[in-house]
């Protein structure tokens, strides 16, 4: 497409705010208004489309992306959202451990901190498992899990709800998305394993490259919280 505008600005309604093109509000792509919580949000998306050259380049402005799926995806379907998510719990990946062996070591390495920090911040302790034949936390364990995303902000929801599509940790994900553990770790954890292999047998091209953009994306959601704080 295009580009079919010449100025971009921000208007203020009520404290809530919009990236104007030429005068009209962004819509998403199903027609929503895209409304904004802050000025530093504002901004931000009003920087990725003043950067547009003649032809427009959607991937090319991930925090404008960001916010469609907030509003597009998140906030009209919040309780199918919670639901898919805490289906992720009953298979943790961080609970799924090696029998033995340097691998082993380096999974509680890495996965033991973050379920530490997770106990901690949620009271669900996390139950290690070294088959994969079964769910590894309770009925009850799932039920308080519903209820602590019920009460996550709309903004750390979406975040979360992309970080799981990248990484398939509920609990990376979760701890992630409020901040409690950095972009490093989130990856070191959930691609630990590929990792290992990578270091025994060799980096493959296509692993290397989907490793750059699960980091690239991290960074834009992590980029994405800090400006709807």
């Amino acid at each position: 497409m295009k580009r079919f505008y010449k100025i971009v600005s921000i208007n203020e309604d009520n404290g809530k705010y919009a990236v104007m093109l030429d005068g009209k509000v962004i819509k998403t792509p199903f027609m929503n208004i895209l409304t904004l919580p802050n000025l530093k949000l504002a901004e931000e998306i009003k920087s990725e489309w003043e950067a547009q050259k003649d032809e427009l380049d959607i991937k090319s402005m991930p925090i404008t992306n960001i916010a469609y799926t907030w509003q597009d995806k998140i906030l009209p379907k919040k309780s199918e959202i919670i639901k898919a998510i805490s289906e992720y719990l009953k298979t943790e990946l961080i609970c799924y451990v090696s029998p033995d062996g340097e691998l082993y070591k380096q999974q509680i390495a890495k996965w033991q901190p973050i379920a530490d920090i997770f106990e901690k911040d949620t009271s669900i302790k996390l139950n290690f498992t070294k088959t994969i034949s079964s769910a590894v936390q309770t009925c009850e364990d799932l039920e308080k899990f519903t209820q602590l995303l019920e009460n996550l902000p709309a903004p750390h929801l979406t975040a979360m709800q992309i970080t799981i599509s990248l990484l398939g940790s509920a609990v990376v994900s979760y701890e992630f998305a409020k901040g409690n553990i950095t972009i490093e770790q989130a990856f070191d954890a959930a691609m630990l394993e590929e990792i290992f292999q990578s270091k025994k047998w060799g980096l493959d091209p296509a692993i290397e490259n989907k490793h750059k953009s699960i980091k690239n994306e991290l960074a834009n959601i992590d980029k994405f919280l800090k400006l709807v704080k």
